[in-house]
């Protein structure tokens, strides 16, 4: 029997336990990572990339990193942890630039 929002009492004696609240939003974005994760891994097996940049918001970059399949993973070249969901596409070139490596990354 729930006496609060995160306490409950054991249904025999009187010890409580703490109850951890289900966080949607987190379940979400690791959904939507294991998704993207997926897909890659799809194009990668049918040889559609060769190399990968990933770029995208810190928390959403750690969630793929964890779901990259190995065959994906050796692929990236580089990470540009940065949210740009709100960039227009049009202006994505000019907020990311070639470093001497080949690799990109964000201007300021």
């Amino acid at each position: 029997m729930a006496t609060a929002p995160g306490r409950a009492f054991s249904s025999v004696g009187t010890e409580r336990s703490a109850v951890e609240q289900t966080d949607w939003h987190r379940q979400a974005e690791e959904r939507f990572a294991a998704q993207i994760a997926d897909l890659l891994y799809g194009m990668a097996h049918a040889h559609t990339f060769d190399h990968l940049v990933v770029i995208a918001a810190p928390k959403v970059l750690g969630n793929l990193r964890a779901a990259f399949h190995p065959e994906v993973a050796t692929r990236v070249l580089a990470e540009v942890a940065k949210d740009l969901t709100s960039v227009p596409t049009h202006d994505l070139a000019k907020r990311l630039s070639l470093t001497p490596r080949g690799g990109i990354e964000p201007h300021q």
